[in-house]
């Protein structure tokens, strides 16, 4: 999260954002360098070209209000592994795909989630 940390945002700095916005000494220091980082296939720009300086701000600002799933209520490991089991991305894939209505996949995902211990 520090030496080679901007070089791995370089990696797809458009599906990356900085979680460490910079250092002691440089508070935006990684947020600074991911908005000019290139983006893009065939013509490649600094992210700083394509959004305007509020824009990345608000991007990168949304990571400091975040509340991540399960800490305050001290189960971390629990929303980890319904991450992880992928039963939310699949069951929503499979309503949004027709195979079922709203409240039959609320009824397949609380039926599912409850079997993860």
């Amino acid at each position: 999260m520090s030496d080679g940390y901007t070089a791995t945002l370089s990696i797809a700095p458009e599906g990356k954002f900085p979680v460490r916005k910079g250092t002691a000494a440089n508070p935006s220091a990684y947020q600074d360098a991911w908005a000019k980082l290139p983006v893009g296939v065939d013509r490649k720009a600094p992210l700083s070209n394509l959004y305007a300086q509020d824009m990345i701000d608000e991007i990168v600002g949304g990571l400091s209000t975040a509340k991540r799933w399960g800490v305050s209520e001290g189960q971390l490991g629990l929303a980890s592994k319904i991450v992880n089991s992928q039963i939310i991305n699949r069951l929503v894939r499979e309503y949004i795909d027709g195979v079922r209505d709203a409240s039959a996949t609320v009824k397949a995902l609380n039926e599912e989630l409850a079997q993860i211990k």
